[in-house]
């Protein structure tokens, strides 16, 4: 729907670059590496999860919780930044117009990102020394949880997208009109 070549089509034939401009696109590029590490973090969680009782598991494991470690550190700087420099820019902007508050969609987002990071943690929770069925089967739960946490996760980024994207091409849109 709103999608990369959209916005940037509209701040490169911008008559004045912007901080929000140039927000717009870091948002963009680090959504996309986010969401392409999330989407083999996924496929290697299904494949970890398949592959419980082979003898190579734990070494599966450890190279899985280490890129969802990875993962987990580049997320906390991306929704940090969000919060305390995206967000309030696009407050700022809209708070001083008449009409709805867009609070409760930052509300709903914030609740998808913690049921994301809660599956996240359980898979990282996870401690596994031997084999056995046991052992087996907390590995399929685990990975089970990682990969559902891949799903919230994606579903958080296509409910930011649906939010931010048409805001920020509304806001690009109104400072080209402004400057031109």
């Amino acid at each position: 729907m709103y999608g990369k070549k959209a916005l940037l089509t509209v701040s490169q034939n911008s008559a004045r670059p912007t901080g929000f401009m140039y927000a717009v696109e870091r948002l963009q590029e680090e959504r996309e590496g986010l969401m392409n590490e999330m989407k083999s973090i996924y496929i290697d969680a299904l494949e970890v999860g398949r592959n419980a009782d082979c003898d190579n598991v734990f070494q599966l494991l450890a190279d899985l919780r280490m890129r969802t470690e990875a993962f987990v550190s580049n997320l906390h700087k991306y929704l940090e930044w969000e919060d305390e420099d995206l967000f309030p820019l696009v407050d700022d902007y809209f708070h001083k117009r008449p009409g709805p508050s867009i609070t409760p969609s930052y509300w709903g987002l914030e609740k998808d990102r913690e049921m994301g990071m809660l599956f996240i943690q359980s898979f990282l929770d996870l401690k596994v020394k031997e084999h056995n069925e046991e052992t087996h089967t907390k590995i399929k739960h685990a990975t089970s949880h990682m990969a559902q946490a891949c799903l919230i996760m994606q579903e958080y980024f296509r409910l930011e997208a649906e939010l931010l994207f048409p805001l920020a091409d509304e806001i690009l849109t109104d400072i080209d009109y402004f400057y031109s």
